[in-house]
């Protein structure tokens, strides 16, 4: 089921009336209806009511019930070789949930909750779920349903971490002038997103997030309802704030992906020890930067100071997010297994 929405403006690589959002609501119904059969389920006295219920989710697997049995012996293979895991760190969107037309619309199913709960339970002694979402303000706590002590939560990439209420703590790392230069580009965010031409990109996706330590802005949604002209127009408008609020691209850097924008904050220059990191990144912007400058020179100058910027500073990811709970709760992480899972490229650091 897919519903739209539309404001007045221009919203077409053609030209139009109406700019539009589309939202794929499919994937929450189908949750809601695992809800209610799982609910049904455990009622049952069936001393094995859950595992029947999982059998009932091949059903929903987009490659057929086959893949689905098979995908599950796999895992459970790995699971009974692991036996028991000392330390569990995981993704969550695209992970343990599956994704939604919205962030908002992405609550835990009681299911899953149930599910993941009784996992860290009985095979892990430490859990952990990182994410690049907020921890408030429409973050991982507003929309997770499993009862606190089960698992900690890593936000912002783990640089927020909430244990219980009287547990939490945040990366240092970060100074109040990086806060206060963020601060002033999320305020301008929300100025442009209150332009007509740019407000469906509040609509869709991740929408404007405020994290600690970066902003996430959407750019395109999963039916990408959006025009190409009109992603590339918000690009290029983001990109001018950020470098009208940091000219020199000393603290802030601009990262561009598939579905969405992020602005960060750059961790100390010690972070940097390699010079492959350097020579990628060069490399990388060889091919853009000269196809920019024949369209716009001063859209390409702005992209190559934010290019230069990536060798001077690196972003936080989930790896320092995993040394920073290490350091802050004393995880001894070289004693027994570890079990680690995501399902992107930003989830690569936590090995």
């Amino acid at each position: 089921l897919i519903l739209e929405t539309a404001a007045a403006g221009d919203d077409s690589d053609e030209g139009g009336q109406h700019m539009t959002a589309k939202f794929d609501i499919t994937n929450e119904l189908a949750e809601l209806e695992n809800d209610l059969e799982f609910l049904r389920f455990i009622q049952s006295d069936e001393i094995n009511n859950v595992e029947q219920f999982v059998m009932t989710l091949a059903s929903y697997h987009p490659s057929g019930q086959t893949a689905f049995v098979d995908e599950v012996n796999k895992a459970f293979a790995l699971l009974t070789e692991g036996d028991h895991f000392q330390h569990f760190f995981t993704d969550r969107d695209g992970t343990l949930k599956s994704y939604s037309c919205s962030y908002p619309a992405s609550i835990q199913p009681a299911y899953s909750a149930v599910i993941q709960a009784q996992f860290a339970r009985r095979c892990a002694q430490f859990c952990a779920i990182v994410t690049t979402s907020p921890l408030m303000h429409i973050g991982v706590l507003n929309v997770s349903t499993m009862p606190e002590g089960y698992y900690a939560y890593g936000a912002s990439a783990g640089r927020e971490w909430y244990l219980n209420p009287s547990l939490q703590f945040k990366d240092d790392s970060v100074n109040d002038a990086d806060l206060a230069l963020l601060t002033s580009v999320f305020e301008r965010l929300e100025e442009l997103l209150e332009q007509p031409e740019y407000r469906n990109f509040t609509w869709i996706g991740s929408g404007l997030q405020r994290h600690y330590g970066h902003i996430t802005i959407a750019r395109q949604d999963v039916n990408y309802s959006v025009p190409k002209h009109r992603s590339s127009l918000l690009y290029q408008a983001v990109c001018k704030i950020v470098n009208e609020v940091d000219p020199m691209a000393t603290t802030l850097t601009l990262r561009e992906g598939e579905f969405d924008l992020k602005i960060f904050t750059k961790v100390a220059l010690s972070e940097v020890n390699s010079a492959t990191v350097i020579f990628d990144v060069l490399i990388e912007s060889l091919f853009l930067l000269t196809a920019l400058y024949m369209v716009d020179n001063m859209y390409a100058n702005c992209c190559l100071k934010r290019t230069l910027a990536k060798i001077s500073g690196r972003i936080f990811n989930k790896g320092h997010g995993i040394r920073l709970i290490k350091s802050k709760m004393g995880l001894k992480l070289n004693c027994g297994k570890i079990l680690v899972c995501g399902d992107s490229e930003t989830d690569l650091p936590m090995l």
